[in-house]
């Protein structure tokens, strides 16, 4: 389902949180983020479903981490898809050798038909998923 570089992604993620853990960088209780959370809320008030452009999803989200496209069985046309994640350590504690790590992950697919805003797809690891 993921691809490759999604993976290699979270692998490097991964090792830099534990580096980060163990080289005493981080303290207990403090948080360690890749960046801020999308208000996916804004993303229905922005932005006009077939009317919409690139640029104007780009100037509201910044640069995407990832592109590419997709055919749904239910509607056949081809889609592009730019991919958007952030990743919080929330907290962490260390107990008796043991690292307990509190993350959240946040994971926005923006989709485009010919170039123009035709919905997203948004889920996270606490909460609700959510699809439009």
């Amino acid at each position: 389902m993921w691809g490759k570089q999604w993976y290699i992604c979270l692998g490097l993620f991964l090792i830099f949180l534990f580096s980060f853990i163990m080289g005493g960088y981080a303290q207990e209780g403090k948080k360690v983020t890749t960046g801020a959370f999308v208000q996916v809320n804004r993303l229905d008030t922005d932005l006009q479903k077939g009317v919409s452009t690139k640029m104007d999803v780009r100037q509201m989200l910044g640069a995407p981490n990832g592109m590419g496209g997709a055919i749904f069985t239910i509607d056949p046309k081809q889609r592009e898809i730019w991919y958007y994640e952030n990743v919080e350590m929330k907290d962490f504690k260390r107990e008796e050798g043991v690292i307990k790590v509190d993350v959240r992950q946040q994971v926005l697919l923006v989709f485009f038909e010919k170039g123009v805003y035709d919905g997203y797809m948004w889920f996270t690891n606490t909460g609700k998923a959510e699809a439009r």
